[in-house]
C-alpha cells in the first residue's frame, strides 16, 4: 500500500468526494421529502 501510484490515489480521492457530493444532498432531500416513508 506504500507503493501506490499517485494517479490511483487521486482517482480514489475524487471518487469518494463525488460520491459524498452526490449522496449527501440526496439523503437530505429524501428525508425532507418523505420523513416516515421507510
Amino acid at each position: 500500500m506504500a507503493v501506490v501510484p499517485m494517479g490511483c490515489l487521486v482517482v480514489v480521492f475524487v471518487s469518494i468526494v463525488c460520491c459524498a457530493i452526490i449522496t449527501l444532498p440526496a439523503s437530505i432531500q429524501a428525508q425532507s421529502s418523505s420523513p416516515t416513508s421507510d
